[in-house]
């Protein structure tokens, strides 16, 4: 018969237990470089990196779209390594829809920090309406 003591140890013993397979990740640093060419391609450059407690194969980032013409050239790094497209580990692969999704999927790791680059072009990024204005005056990259 399971009596109230038995039931706290066995409580304690389930939440302990679900401590142990959980796992997180942190941006310990976000690094971004924009350039505007006269064309109005805006060139990006994402270098992050993450710290990730527990097992994971793969990180993710969804860029927007919007007020650009389209995403392009979608490359990213790990480590200083360039990461071919693809889908299996050491790959990167972007979904080409708005927002892009691009996935980096790598060989399981734990506990550790890994350095992430990114690089896209946003097309049409730099426009200016009739009046001299930035759209929406707003002026902002996607």
């Amino acid at each position: 018969m399971l009596n109230f003591r038995n039931l706290a140890v066995a409580l304690l013993l389930a939440s302990s237990a679900a401590g142990c397979f959980a796992k997180s990740y942190r941006a310990e640093r976000y690094d971004v470089r924009l350039m505007v060419d006269k064309s109005g391609v805006l060139d990006v450059t994402e270098t992050v990196a993450f710290r990730f407690t527990g097992t994971f194969e793969y990180v993710f980032r969804n860029i927007a779209a919007t007020e650009t013409d389209g995403i392009t050239d979608v490359r990213a790094s790990m480590d200083g390594r360039p990461m071919p497209h693809g889908i299996g580990p050491g790959q990167v692969e972007d979904d080409g829809t708005s927002p892009v999704k691009v996935t980096g999927r790598f060989s399981p790791i734990t506990d550790e920090t890994h350095i992430f680059t990114g690089q896209y072009r946003g097309m049409g990024a730099n426009r200016k309406e009739e009046d001299g204005e930035p759209p929406n005056g707003s002026g902002r990259p996607p």
